[in-house]
């Protein structure tokens, strides 16, 4: 009796883990370890903000330190916020900036909303004004943002993008549109990808003159100045 039951458990046991070939095999630890991934990413943000608005560099300083190697496994919000605070607090930590700008240059459709985007975009423009900072390559930095842009501008015809976004991210862009390949090739300004997003950056802002602050008044003209 005992042994009929047991190879009645065996078979629904057998049943229930059916898997397509190579498929993943779907188990709560998997849920459990996504789901801390998730919200191990949301702290790193928020602390990476928090240290930004408080102007505390050894409090950025030991998020980017553990989260470098990990960006790909976060949100494009979370890589925004932890670049800004990085770049405008002075990290030095090379192997964030190297990872961060691989990440940039790949996460096409990571980004949610144009202000992380354009976030990420002035941190980066941001890190390579300063002096003794190691070069990297920003035509791929920046041809992927650029990519990021005009995703999240096909979202619909009913999304009103902030004119603030479009304003700091047009002003980083231009910023660098004179920039070229670290081992030399196409300057960034001359990339497709960064035609368009500028094009479509400009009517849109123009669109949304109207909601424009002062201060969008006044960056828009400023990214064409350059």
């Amino acid at each position: 009796m005992g042994r009929t039951r047991g190879n009645q458990r065996e078979r629904e046991g057998t049943r229930g883990d059916q898997r397509e070939p190579g498929e993943p095999q779907r188990t709560r630890g998997n849920h459990v370890e996504r789901a801390a991934a998730i919200v191990e990413g949301q702290l790193l943000g928020m602390v990476a903000a928090q240290a930004n608005r408080l102007e505390l560099r050894s409090l950025a300083e030991a998020p980017c330190a553990y989260a470098w190697s990990r960006l790909p496994g976060h949100g494009g919000h979370e890589v925004a916020e932890l670049t800004a605070a990085a770049a405008k607090l002075g990290c030095e930590d090379a192997r964030f900036f190297r990872f961060a700008v691989a990440d940039c240059a790949a996460r096409t459709i990571g980004f949610t909303c144009l202000r992380d985007v354009a976030l990420a975009a002035v941190s980066l423009q941001h890190h390579t004004q300063d002096q003794g900072q190691v070069p990297f390559n920003r035509v791929h930095a920046f041809a992927g943002l650029a990519t990021a842009a005009l995703l999240r501008k096909q979202g619909g015809e009913g999304v009103r993008t902030p004119p603030c976004d479009l304003a700091e991210f047009l002003y980083a862009l231009a910023q660098v549109l004179t920039a070229r390949p670290l081992d030399g090739g196409t300057p960034l300004r001359e990339v497709p990808v960064v035609i368009v997003a500028v094009a479509t950056a400009t009517v849109q802002a123009h669109r949304g003159m109207p909601r424009a602050s002062p201060q969008d008044y006044e960056t828009i003209p400023g990214a064409y100045k350059t």
